[in-house]
């Protein structure tokens, strides 16, 4: 297994694997996919981050995390 930055041909098999949880609400996944559209856009410059856990070529997972505003050296994973 490998854990490796999030790329945007991701965006659509992680939305999938979100959904297949059945944890998420179809307005979660729809927000999912904005912030995922955001980090490739503009957000990673600004310090998120989103990685992808891969095995075998297969994307099982991932996470989401960017500085916490006004805090110092903290961070929030979002997703």
């Amino acid at each position: 297994a490998m854990i490796r930055p999030t790329l945007d041909a991701d965006t659509d098999t992680l939305l999938a694997v979100a959904e297949g949880t059945g944890v998420f609400k179809p307005l979660e996944i729809d927000a999912l996919r904005e912030v995922l559209d955001d980090y490739h856009a503009t957000n990673r410059e600004y310090g998120h981050r989103a990685v992808t856990l891969v095995r075998g070529g297969e994307l099982l997972g991932f996470a989401y995390y960017a500085p916490t505003p006004m805090t110092d050296r903290a961070w929030h994973l979002y997703w």
